[in-house]
């Protein structure tokens, strides 16, 4: 029998397991697991971490910012140094950035952007009357990232050369400051004047005293913080032995003998896997060449530069996919020994769960943040696989039940 799919979520983390093997596999599981476990604990004890020094605050520490707008333009300096980052390596780091008035929470402002997005009439209390231009600059002078807005949430991914980097706040009121930021910070001069209008920072200008909490975090994907290594590959150890367990209990109440052995399949029904397995293969050849011309030609841009992982695991699904649907429309799926009805059962309660974990960022709308996939986008890849094999599955003991009657019926008329 092919598999059901199973991903365990825990503190990020997800890890798939086949629907069944023999008792072999699922003890080398077992043991894999183990060692996963103990080399990834062992791991983050030799994690560097990279270093801060941010006027006295840490990263991800809220840092308070009074600008005066007086006459339409801003008073006193027009920007503020938040933090300085040295980042040791090279690596992929995640940016994560907010800028809201003081007292005004990061989930009063989803709320509010909620409210706004279906056309009620709401307003943000201490709404800033300037703009906020945040970028991030490298030792060399280079702006590696850069966005603005009156008050923001957001998050992003980017690689990170080793160097020091400088995350500035400018300010803008008018028109001639947007310019004269846009210019240094944003884009080139013949540009200048379409950002400064798409900008609308005529439009918030607004004169008075405001205090701005900007939260600026930026840390390594890899996680440097040793709690969250652990926790993370504890997350990891943890799917592996919950879905060799669960795995275990479908191979044991889906055989006929209610233990733990090999599937017995007749010649007939190897005879059809094998061919299912050749169509699966040269799907799975297909689409990775594909996937693979995609990158190298930029067909989807930085989408897919920033979720090339989900792209393969969604052409792995289809692989799997394919070699279920040639199965079952052979009667090879299920084998000899074993209960098509649990099989079935323990699908169904697989892709409810992974179905679950995807809701979870799906239902409050993070899915997609900045172009950036969320982790639990797996978990919907492998609910939607496993539906798919269960469909397959009913629809085809629906014919085969309405061809029986079919065929009884044609033997009654025959008598």
């Amino acid at each position: 029998m092919v598999p059901g799919i199973l991903l365990y979520k825990k503190n990020h983390n997800i890890q798939t397991g086949p629907a069944f093997a023999g008792r072999r596999l699922y003890g080398a599981a077992v043991i894999l697991g183990i060692l996963c476990l103990i080399f990834f604990l062992l791991r983050p004890l030799t994690a560097s971490a990279d270093s801060w020094e941010d006027s006295g605050e840490t990263p991800g520490d809220y840092h308070t910012v009074t600008v005066t707008v007086e006459n339409g333009s801003i008073k006193g300096d027009p920007y503020e140094n938040l933090a300085t980052m040295v980042v040791t390596e090279k690596g992929k780091y995640r940016i994560s950035l907010s800028w809201l008035p003081e007292g005004v929470s990061v989930e009063e402002f989803h709320q509010y952007n909620k409210d706004a997005a279906s056309g009620k009439n709401v307003s943000l209390k201490n709404t800033p009357g300037f703009l906020t231009v945040l970028t991030l600059i490298g030792d060399d002078g280079r702006v590696y990232y850069s966005t603005n807005a009156g008050t923001i949430t957001i998050d992003t991914v980017m690689n990170l050369e080793p160097g020091e980097y400088t995350v500035r706040a400018l300010f803008a009121a008018n028109t001639s400051e947007y310019e004269a930021i846009a210019r240094e910070y944003l884009c080139s001069e013949r540009e200048v004047a379409v950002w400064t209008a798409e900008s609308g920072v005529d439009t918030v200008a607004k004169d008075g005293t405001y205090r701005m909490v900007y939260d600026t975090s930026i840390k390594n994907e890899r996680g440097n913080n040793t709690k969250y290594q652990v926790g993370l590959y504890v997350g990891f150890g943890v799917g592996l032995v919950a879905a060799a367990v669960v795995l275990c209990l479908m191979a044991y109440f889906s055989n006929k003998e209610n233990r733990v052995g090999k599937p017995k399949y007749d010649e007939r029904q190897l005879l059809a896997r094998g061919k299912a397995a050749t169509y699966s293969f040269f799907t799975l050849l297909c689409l990775i060449m594909f996937l693979a011309m995609a990158d190298a030609f930029g067909i989807f841009g930085d989408f897919f530069n920033n979720n090339a992982s989900y792209f393969y695991l969604a052409a792995g699904m289809i692989g799997i996919s394919v070699y279920a649907f040639f199965c079952v429309k052979n009667d090879a799926y299920i084998a000899l020994n074993e209960r098509a009805g649990v099989v079935t059962v323990f699908l169904v309660l697989i892709g409810l769960y992974n179905a679950f974990i995807f809701c979870i960022d799906l239902i409050p709308g993070k899915l997609l943040t900045n172009g950036v996939l969320s982790i639990r986008t797996a978990n919907g890849i492998a609910a939607a696989c496993t539906f798919f094999i269960v469909a397959v599955l009913l629809v085809k003991k629906i014919i085969s039940s309405s061809k029986k009657d079919q065929d009884d019926e044609e033997e009654e008329d025959d008598e």
